[in-house]
């Protein structure tokens, strides 16, 4: 991508809490219907690997974000990807703090905030939400460590970029 786009191109991608994303990747492409598994099931029997499609399952964000999902990684190795993931964009927003991912996107992009609108579109209803006992919560964050390291450390970055735009600033600008 960067060979053909300007110097100047801002990058940009979002991370979201990876058990709420391996839950609505598994409601929403009807793994129950295709493993025949509950989410409980699924979660306890299959192995982290599983790729729905080929494209879809646990540590989805890591796949989506280039990581080798066979390679086992010590911790110093994931905190020197995720590093090298960090020098590469110019924003990762978070799912969970869209309004505030919205407003940092418009000053980065230097566009007013009405060219961020948000509408809640293809969201699910609560029906269409599976829920997640604590105990599977816990089994399911550890299947899925990497995209958890990665989730925190853009997490807490984020968290900063708020503070330092301002906390009144923001809630104002939210």
């Amino acid at each position: 991508v960067a060979k053909i786009m300007p110097e100047d191109t801002k990058y940009i991608t979002i991370v979201r809490d990876p058990n709420n994303l391996f839950e609505s990747l598994f409601v929403y492409y009807k793994f129950e219907k295709s493993y025949n598994k509950t989410l409980e099931t699924f979660v306890k029997l299959t192995n982290s690997l599983t790729r729905h499609e080929g494209y879809f399952g646990m540590n989805q964000m890591s796949f989506d974000l280039g990581f080798d999902l066979t390679h086992h990684m010590a911790e110093q190795e994931m905190l020197e990807k995720v590093r090298l993931l960090d020098d590469q964009w110019d924003l990762v927003m978070v799912m969970e703090q869209m309004e505030e991912s919205l407003v940092l996107l418009a000053h980065i992009l230097c566009w007013p905030l009405q060219d961020v609108l948000m509408l809640k579109i293809n969201a699910r209803t609560d029906d269409h939400h599976e829920s997640m006992r604590w105990e599977l919560r816990k089994i399911l964050q550890k299947k899925q460590k990497l995209d958890y390291f990665i989730y925190n450390h853009f997490k807490t970055k984020f968290n900063k970029l708020v503070n330092d735009f301002g906390k009144d600033r923001m809630e104002k600008e939210v």
